[in-house]
């Protein structure tokens, strides 16, 4: 058995408010890998020396440390957002939010430009996926009931109490108009609305708990001739689809939370590149049990009639489809008075959602243990975390790490 162990290090800060209404703050983080995750395969078969790699790296991307810095400012009736990210390399760009808002009544919020809103969104994520993101222990974020108002053009409205409905579309965020008063590029509003537009309704029933339902376009460019890469099961029409949501959030009993949520295509669509169907229906639920300092947390996620890129099929030329792909997951996490937390966890997932794959061998059984000293402005922690069949990307090997989480915020 080849071992694989990680060393990762983690670590974030911010500042706060310049004056009434207008704060700034930042964040740096990174993950700082020593892995031994290769051994030399010699000219007559039998293992030669372990290769040990090192490197610094972070979850979302980019040259490590990233460091963020966002500048807000808030009134009663209008407010921006404007987010710059910097990483290690040099290079320097726009973060995740740089917006305006405006509110012309009470119960309507208008925003415009780059947004990475999660309202009415809800993850499953929990433990380990808040520290060293391997194996098993990913895709959990916005899965229950996704984003449907992170577009360049979005409105919030709350009509009624319990009620709020939202919805958006992309509008090109760099569309001028020419000399002749005609919009440069191709982007009609009507490609836009349909390729890339969402809404969705929330209704919060008193002392019950909340029910949502949204509708997403493909996410298409709208701006592109052939507007999607999407297929038939042919290969030969082009398909466009739009994303059925549906959730429910239970919250009548005392000290429990329990979510459910799915979602379906209007139509079934392939991948004109791997060949493989796009969006299969999806069902995730997670449950929340708090017992004094006690919190128990467990999920489940199925795919139904997901693409399974069979390894017999060594062109991958035919369309795949109707595999079962799932994962089940529970943890457990204690809080002291003074700050101190601990958490484990487990997580399964087979081949089929790990690696839409099932004749290989890439089922992922993933532990983490870790134990966290919160402080007023930051924390401090250690963890171990283990994944069988090295992430699920090759062989039978395991992988292990020892992550160190350390935060400050001000």
């Amino acid at each position: 058995m080849r071992d694989n162990c990680v060393l990762a290090v983690f670590a974030s800060a911010s500042f706060a408010q310049l004056s009434e209404g207008l704060s700034l703050s930042g964040d740096a983080g990174a993950i700082w890998d020593v892995a031994v995750n290769d051994i030399e395969t010699k000219a007559d078969g039998t293992d030669g020396d372990t290769k040990i790699y090192t490197g610094i790296h972070q979850v979302w991307g980019g040259a490590a440390p990233r460091g963020a810095f966002n500048l807000t400012g808030n009134s009663e009736n209008v407010g921006f957002q404007a987010q710059i990210f910097t990483f290690a390399d040099g290079t320097v760009s726009c973060g995740d939010n740089v917006k305006v808002w405006v509110k012309p009544v009470d119960m309507l919020k208008l925003v415009f430009g780059k947004s990475d809103d999660g309202t009415l969104a809800t993850s499953v994520s929990f433990g380990s996926y808040d520290w060293d993101r391997f194996g098993a222990i990913k895709d959990e974020d916005e899965i229950i009931f996704a984003k449907h108002i992170d577009k360049t053009v979005a409105f919030v409205l709350t009509p009624v109490e319990g009620l709020t409905v939202i919805g958006g579309f992309n509008a090109p965020i760099n569309q001028p108009i020419n000399g002749s008063g005609v919009f440069n590029g191709n982007t009609q509003l009507s490609y836009a609305l349909g390729y890339t537009g969402a809404a969705a309704v929330a209704y919060a029933i008193p002392e019950i708990g909340t029910i949502k339902v949204g509708v997403r376009g493909d996410g298409s460019d709208p701006s592109v001739a052939n507007r999607t890469s999407y297929w038939n099961k042919d290969g030969d029409e082009r398909v466009h689809f739009a994303n059925i949501d549906a959730a429910f959030e239970l919250t009548a009993v005392e000290n429990l939370w329990v979510a459910v949520g799915g979602k379906v295509a209007t139509k079934k669509a392939y991948s004109g590149t791997t060949y493989n169907v796009v969006n299969a229906p999806r069902v995730v639920a997670k449950a929340v049990y708090t017992l004094d300092a006690l919190t128990f947390t467990a999920l489940g996620d199925i795919k139904i009639g997901e693409a399974d890129a069979k390894e017999s099929d060594p062109t991958k030329t035919a369309k795949q489809d109707g595999a079962l792909g799932f994962k089940a997951g529970a943890g457990v996490a204690y809080a002291l008075e003074n700050g101190l937390t601990f958490h484990g966890d487990v997580r399964y997932a087979n081949a089929i959602w790990m690696d839409n794959n099932a004749t290989k061998n890439s089922d992922c059984l993933t532990f983490g243990l870790g134990a966290l000293q919160n402080y007023t402005n930051g924390c401090l922690g250690i963890g171990f975390e283990l994944a069988t069949n090295q992430q699920g990307v090759k062989g039978d090997k395991v992988q292990w790490a020892i992550p160190v989480k350390f935060s400050a915020n001000f």
